[in-house]
């Protein structure tokens, strides 16, 4: 599963809130920055790391959705919320969250990954690793951009 997240204004954000049929395409036209962010399933790692590390953000929508924005999976993070996900990203550098790791936790983050073979298991750690990594940095420099911004967020997911 993939999230695209876009930073958007207050009155963007209330109007995605007001018309959620319409809030995905409302954040992909009215994005405050010059990009948005879209991360493959990388973030279930990162996701994983900060659960590990009892880092208290998460990106999974069972646990957004006093954000939710209507039915279709979306959702919209308040500015204040959104600066602090950057402050505790921020906070947690990725070598104090990937400390731990060793690849025998990646069948808890993705089923499909047996432990069968234990020297193929460590080079798709350092493999998984690496993507782990790329995800943090983007999802911190997205937020660090969005909170300088004053910005909410608006986030959905897709296959």
């Amino acid at each position: 599963m993939h999230i695209t997240m876009t930073a958007v204004n207050a009155d963007t954000l209330a109007a995605a809130v007001a018309d959620p049929q319409g809030a995905a395409t409302l954040a992909e036209e009215s994005s405050e920055l010059d990009y948005h962010l879209s991360v493959d399933d990388a973030w279930h790692g990162v996701q994983y790391l900060l659960d590990a590390a009892e880092v208290e953000v998460s990106f999974r929508p069972e646990d957004l959705s006093a954000y939710a924005i209507g039915t279709a999976g979306v959702f919209g993070i308040p500015d204040d919320r959104a600066a602090v996900i950057e402050s505790l990203l921020r906070a947690t550098p990725f070598d104090d969250l990937a400390a731990d790791f060793d690849g025998t936790e990646l069948p808890d983050i993705d089923p499909d990954i047996t432990l069968d073979d234990p020297d193929a298991l460590a080079l798709r750690a350092i493999d998984e690793l690496v993507r782990y990594q790329l995800c943090h940095e983007l999802l911190l420099e997205f937020f660090a951009d969005a909170t300088a911004a004053r910005c909410a967020v608006i986030l959905s997911y897709s296959s």
